[in-house]
């Protein structure tokens, strides 16, 4: 079973717009992205392990 993070991340909805905003962005670069998805499914609860699946990208990316 994946391990939780011990960090919780929360913020408010205008910070989640601004993420939601630039994972769609098409300008954006790759890098800024995939971190904007990491940290909308952290928000979701999900583990590291499986962020890092879901993006398909090495787990010291998601957990660094």
């Amino acid at each position: 079973m994946p391990q939780k993070s011990p960090h919780t991340v929360v913020f408010s909805e205008e910070p989640r717009k601004a993420l939601e905003r630039q994972t769609g962005a098409h300008s954006g670069s790759y890098r800024d992205v995939v971190r904007a998805e990491a940290i909308l499914l952290a928000a979701d609860g999900l583990s590291n392990t499986e962020i890092a699946g879901g993006l398909e990208c090495a787990h010291p990316s998601v957990s660094s």
